[in-house]
This record gives structure tokens, C-alpha cells and sequence, in this order.
């Protein structure tokens, strides 16, 4: 087994790289690294493809490890840091036990296919000499695109827009804050493919992220919804827009759903008690809810009754507790009877188990076929 052809044992590894949360087995590509050294190295590139650290003493301990792991005075180090494609940090002017500032320019320096950056941050904003150290590494033509942004800042904070402007490659954006800083006066060069927004900005910012994407937006998650005032920016997305994701279904929503007529995937986490899925796209190919103990609906009648009034209808998917639910095999029957897909591996609400990749079909799952989409 450990004389493979590396590029088998590249695919093998990777068929043991996910567990079964969708993070990365680090216990078992760890013990693979220890087969043989061409073992190691294949598992080294898959340990260090995407990097997490929390905010704890012991994470500070990982970070500074990480830090001299990725030495660009070594050829292992500027390997290493070439491997990386996600990292997950939060930075703190001090950084005491979070990242410092000068310690996340060493990583943006020293991994050069960086891809995907989920980024926390206490602190208002660069300064004029970050900025200027970040514009000259984002600023080199040698490194990969940065597509994928996941930031939480505070209220007022300019960062969003400060990193924007370095990154106008980034695709898929996430704001897991409030946004209430007043955007910047010129205009936004980055075309997001993906927006997910956990709290609706304020208007003038949420004109301004919308301002260069109406044509490229396939997918839209709002956690919560968009006031009236902001419909016509709504109505100006509603042709192209493929995936609409919700926090509840009310009859705000159901009025938002209208604007999308083409949409071929319909997320809503919280069902109502009392009204009815009703006028759905035709389009839809995926329908998914959520059935939380915390929320619990008392019906699944109103999906029941929507997967009829569907005809491109693929694929019914909620999470695992509706299975629990006295309407659960109604719901399954239904979906034998229009030979429909029923999924019970749905995401909790917060937590993602997609790659921020374009999408083929919905719907979307972390895999390690997106990885050549993310290199």
C-alpha cells in the first residue's frame, strides 16, 4: 500500500479527508502522514489545505507553530504556506491570544493560494501602514485570487470596505455582522457571485454591495429581511437570482419570493405556523427547511402541499429532527410518489457545509471535487 503512484494516493487521501461534521479528519490524515514519506507529504498538503484557530491559549500555541511551519526562509516552509487555501483566524491589535496584525500580513505574504479567508476582528480598522503593506502583497501578480470573504467586525467598522478594496476578486462575500458604516465614495469594483448577509445593512451600504453585482448574483441569504424601501434593488436581482436562502418564512418573505422568478433553490429555516407556501417559483429544482426543537413546526402540510404545485422539483431536503415529526411520513410519501429526492442531512443555522463554489445544480455540498475549483 505505501508504494502507490503518489497521484493514487493523493485520491486516496482524499476520500478520508472530510469526517462526518465536514471538517477536516485531522486525527486520521495525521496517522496517514506517518506511512511512508510519500505518504507524509500528501497528507501534509491536505493538513494544511485549511487552517482554523479559536480563541483560546491553546490556539495561540497552534498559531505560532502554524506561523514557523509556513517560514518562507525554508523550501518546506514556502511549501507548506502554498498548501493553504482557508484560514480561519481572528485578529486583535495586541494579539495576545488572538492573531496579531503583523502576524496576519505573514500569513497573507506567505500563502499565496489563498482562496477562502473567515476573518473576526476587534479592531476599528487598518491603519495607513497595514494598508499599504496589503496592497503591495494582494498587489503581486504571482498569487492566487482571493474569491472567498467571511468577516465579523464591529457595527462601525470600515474593514469590510478597507478589504474589498484589496481583494476586488472576491466572489463569494459573508457579513456574519451588522453594517452600518457609510460606505466608501468610490465605487465597488468586486462582482459578488454570493452574498449572505446575517443582518440587513442599513440602505446606503446595502446599495453600494449591490451596486456592481445584479448581474452576476446567483445566491442570496438573508438571516433577516430587507425593508420595503430596499424592494427595488430586490426586484433589479430578481431575474437572475438562481438560490434564495431565508431565516423565517413570513408574509414578508412570501412577498420577497416574488421577485425571484427564476429561482431553482429555496432555503427557509424557520417555517410558518399559519401560512402556506404558495406561488412558488415554478423553476424550483430544490426546497429546503428546517424543523428546530426551538421552533418547531406544528405542520408540514404547507411543503407537502407546495411539492405538487412544483414540476422541476428534484429534491426535498431538511435536517435530521424532522424525521421525529408526526407529519414526517406524509411528507416522505409525497415525495416517493413524484419519485422526488427526500434529504434529512440538512446544515444547522449557523453552520455552513458548503463550499464557496459556482454551482451546477443545487444542492451545494463541501466536497473534495470543489477542490480543483479552489486552487
Amino acid at each position: 500500500m505505501p508504494d502507490l503512484p503518489e497521484d493514487l494516493t493523493a485520491i486516496l487521501l482524499e476520500q478520508v479527508y472530510y469526517a462526518a461534521n465536514f471538517r477536516p479528519d485531522v486525527a486520521t490524515l495525521k496517522s496517514c502522514a506517518l506511512v511512508s514519506s510519500s505518504w507524509s507529504a500528501q497528507s501534509q498538503k491536505l493538513l494544511f489545505r485549511s487552517i482554523r484557530f479559536h480563541n483560546n491559549p491553546h490556539d495561540n500555541r497552534k498559531l505560532q507553530h502554524f506561523l514557523g511551519a509556513i517560514d518562507p526562509l525554508s523550501e518546506r516552509g514556502r511549501y507548506l504556506g502554498s498548501c493553504v487555501r482557508t484560514i480561519d483566524i481572528h485578529v486583535s491589535e495586541r494579539g495576545t491570544v488572538h492573531c496579531s496584525v503583523l502576524d496576519f500580513r505573514f500569513i497573507l505574504e506567505n500563502c499565496p493560494r489563498l482562496y477562502e479567508v473567515i476573518l473576526s476582528i476587534d479592531m476599528h480598522q487598518f491603519d495607513d501602514t497595514t494598508m499599504d503593506a496589503l496592497r503591495t502583497i494582494s498587489a503581486d501578480s504571482g498569487r492566487g485570487a482571493i474569491r472567498a470573504l467571511t468577516l465579523r467586525c464591529g457595527v462601525q467598522s470600515p474593514i469590510l470596505y478597507q478589504l474589498l478594496q484589496l481583494w476586488p476578486t472576491v466572489q463569494f462575500l459573508r457579513i456574519a455582522t451588522e453594517l452600518a458604516a457609510p460606505p466608501p465614495s468610490q465605487p465597488l469594483t468586486a462582482q459578488f457571485y454570493e452574498l449572505v448577509l446575517f443582518r440587513v445593512p442599513t440602505q446606503a451600504p446595502f446599495t453600494w454591495l449591490l451596486s456592481n453585482s445584479l448581474q452576476s448574483l446567483e445566491i442570496v441569504d438573508f438571516r433577516e429581511l430587507p425593508e420595503k424601501c430596499m424592494d427595488h434593488l430586490l426586484e433589479s436581482l430578481g431575474p437572475r437570482l438562481r438560490s434564495l436562502r431565508l431565516l423565517r418564512y413570513n408574509s414578508r418573505a412570501a412577498a420577497v419570493v416574488k421577485f425571484f422568478t427564476k429561482l431553482e433553490e429555496l432555503v427557509l429555516f424557520q417555517l410558518s405556523s399559519f401560512l402556506g407556501l404558495e406561488n412558488l417559483p415554478q423553476t424550483l429544482e430544490h426546497l429546503s427547511f428546517r424543523n428546530f426543537p426551538w421552533s418547531s413546526s406544528p405542520s408540514l402540510q404547507s411543503v407537502i402541499s407546495a411539492i405538487d404545485t412544483l414540476p422541476q422539483l428534484r429534491i426535498v431536503s431538511c435536517d435530521s429532527s424532522t424525521k421525529d415529526h408526526p407529519d414526517f411520513p406524509l411528507l416522505s410519501l409525497k415525495c416517493s410518489e413524484r419519485n422526488i429526492k427526500l434529504l434529512t442531512d440538512a446544515s444547522p443555522l449557523f453552520v455552513s457545509l458548503e463550499d464557496p463554489v459556482p454551482v451546477v445544480r443545487f444542492p451545494r455540498r463541501k466536497s473534495v471535487a470543489n477542490f480543483a475549483l479552489m486552487n
